[in-house]
């Protein structure tokens, strides 16, 4: 459809939309990008440039080209690179999984800020754990079973209120397959969440785990 990423092999195409959004939006207009379409074929330095000209307020960018996915490890030198190129912040995005690995890309690159995406998913505790290691160097454990457990539930319930109970149900499936990540059988646990249809489904499956009183993650 031309959309997305695809926009990439489009610079013009794609410097024309972000003028239009930002004529025609009264809230700050940014950005999320990669570095090019293929592994070999960065644009990213070029469209930065081309968004700054248009007014966008602020890049997001993930160091992997389209063709990349998510294989291989991000390239932070091109954040820093981007950086340099362009005055409006830019954020860096790719590998943080870790407040550790927040406070590299922050020194190492020069970037104004991190996003976090997939880590976040399977810990939503991690920004606390990084804002608290960025503030004064203390690390916060990894949350309990127990905790992860109560989130789940939460979060579950928040879903079904807000979307109805089947499709909230439905909606929450790829969270719990997330939030159990690391959970000792975990794999045969997904392979049961993904017939939950209501809240009280979600909580029978768990109760019968036994997550909240004797799950244990593993290292």
């Amino acid at each position: 459809n031309n959309g997305g990423t695809a926009l990439l092999k489009n610079p013009t195409l794609a410097g024309e939309i972000m003028a239009a959004a930002v004529e025609n939006c009264s809230l700050p207009v940014t950005i999320k990008i990669r570095s090019g379409w293929l592994k070999d074929s960065d644009i990213y330095l070029e469209l930065g440039i081309i968004a700054e000209k248009a007014g966008i307020s602020a890049i997001a960018f993930h160091p992997r080209s389209r063709s990349d996915s998510y294989r291989d490890k991000s390239d932070w030198s091109k954040i820093t690179l981007l950086k340099q190129e362009v005055s409006i912040p830019v954020i860096g995005n790719g590998d943080i999984n870790t407040p550790e690995d927040a406070e590299a890309m922050l020194s190492q690159t020069g970037c104004d800020a991190v996003m976090i995406g997939r880590a976040a998913m399977r810990n939503p505790f991690v920004f606390q754990q990084i804002k608290s290691y960025l503030d004064n160097g203390k690390i916060i454990s990894d949350m309990t079973i127990e905790k992860k457990y109560e989130l789940i539930l939460e979060h579950s319930q928040l879903m079904t209120k807000q979307f109805g109970e089947r499709n909230g149900a439905l909606m929450m499936r790829k969270h719990l397959a997330w939030y159990t990540k690391g959970i000792r059988g975990g794999a045969d646990l997904r392979r049961q969440m993904y017939t939950v249809e209501s809240y009280q489904d979600i909580c029978r499956l768990f109760d019968d785990y036994g997550l909240n009183n004797k799950g244990k993650i593993d290292g």
